[in-house]
């Protein structure tokens, strides 16, 4: 029957087993299967052997009643649920906690800005020499270009400057963007074009709105992801399913339209020797280091590897 079915058919190590080894492997499993399902009926009643008193028997002794076990599918629902209510747990204690040190992170801003007021009023200002932009000035273009996205360099530096009624130029605006940020794609952040990230020598800068809103782009983002994924993998089970409606074979199963005619007593071909596998590899390896011109010259190729 094992050689018989489709669901062994590639599978050598069964087929090549003997009669005698596929019995015993048979008896341990259901053996296996019985102790699981006595566990499962104990647990179910909970210990107690309470249920229907046997008529016929002159003493009476106490017929346990049949318990319904749930299914697979039950017992993964079950624990998929599980899982999922253990991880919405974690995942609010995180965001609980992200939040608690959102607002330390802003109580200690408010507290450096106070201080930079202070010290502004005593004549020591933070102004940099080097450049016709402050402190003050500088963290506010890192938050503006934190929150741009995709927005060009020039678009950001108008913005700015007239905001500031034109007390900086274009050329010095777009000159600061490009040395505290940087734009690229990052694909583990979920980004699918090319984004404005501030540099991690001036993370400092950002107040504590912009690392919400950061942060909750990003969760938007991976749960687009989710999504497309999830709908990606919904499309692939129905392809699946509609492949897998084909012949029934002789043990009742169906039989993908894919698979060509299949003999049950052809014997299982070998498998390549490790040899023929370096073989492979080693050709195909110096098949992609020639270019594209010289990839189909045969001669070529077995030259090099003659060498």
């Amino acid at each position: 029957a094992i050689r018989r079915s489709h669901a062994f058919r590639f599978d050598y190590y069964l087929r090549s087993l003997p009669t005698e080894a596929l019995g015993k492997r048979c008896e341990q499993l259901m053996r296996a299967a019985e102790k699981e399902v006595e566990q499962l009926e104990k647990l179910a009643r909970g210990g107690d052997v309470e249920g229907a008193v046997s008529e016929t028997d002159e003493h009476p002794r106490p017929v346990p009643v049949p318990v319904r076990l749930p299914t697979s599918r039950e017992m993964k629902a079950e624990q998929r649920l599980k899982a999922e209510t253990e991880l919405d747990g974690e995942r609010a204690e995180l965001q609980h906690k992200v939040e608690d040190i959102e607002n330390e992170m802003e109580s200690i801003q408010k507290r450096l800005r106070e201080l930079d007021d202070y010290s502004k009023e005593g004549n020591f200002s933070k102004h940099d020499a080097n450049a016709d932009i402050s402190n003050d000035q500088l963290a506010e273009l890192v938050n503006v270009v934190a929150r741009s996205g995709p927005t060009g360099i020039l678009v950001i530096a108008s913005e700015f400057v007239s905001k500031h009624h034109h007390k900086f130029t274009k050329r010095l605006i777009s000159t600061k963007i490009d040395e505290v940020a940087k734009k690229e794609k990052r694909e583990e952040e979920g980004d699918t074009r090319l984004v404005w990230h501030i540099l991690p020598e001036y993370h400092h800068l950002l107040d504590v709105e912009t690392l919400r809103f950061l942060r909750r782009e990003k969760e938007k983002r991976h749960e687009q992801d989710d999504r497309k994924r999830g709908n990606r993998n919904s499309s692939s089970s129905q392809l699946k399913r509609r492949d897998s409606n084909g012949e029934k074979s002789e043990d009742g199963t169906n039989v993908p339209r894919s698979f060509p005619a299949y003999d049950a007593h052809e014997a299982p071909k070998e498998s390549r020797k490790a040899f023929t596998h370096f073989c492979i590899h080693t050709r195909r390896k110096v098949k992609h280091s020639l270019g594209p011109e010289h990839r189909k010259d045969k001669s070529c190729i077995n030259s090099i590897l003659k060498d």
